[in-house]
């Protein structure tokens, strides 16, 4: 539950899991949005040279997003019920 400023009410929220917006499950107003940018940001160090600001996320170091995985996974389930649809048996 949380609280939603246009009901004025705790409500039930609803989270985007590829966007990451938390929203009134009532009415559907945004109330938290967990957004980041994928553009690199750069800093000066003390000798004045320029490096990459942070740190790289993990799913971008393997080369797969989540929400690529869970489309892959989705994709494995729904193969294997075609499978056994069909085949009844491995």
């Amino acid at each position: 539950m949380v609280y939603c400023t246009h009901c004025a009410d705790y409500c039930p929220s609803i989270k985007d899991p590829d966007k990451g917006y938390i929203c009134c499950g009532t009415c559907g107003k945004v109330l938290d949005q967990e957004v980041y940018t994928d553009e690199p940001t750069f800093v000066k160090d003390n000798k004045g040279q320029s490096r990459l600001a942070g740190s790289i996320l993990e799913s971008i170091e393997s080369g797969y997003s989540m929400s690529r995985q869970r489309t892959l996974d989705k994709g494995m389930v729904f193969r294997a019920h075609i499978y056994f649809t069909f085949c009844g048996t491995l």
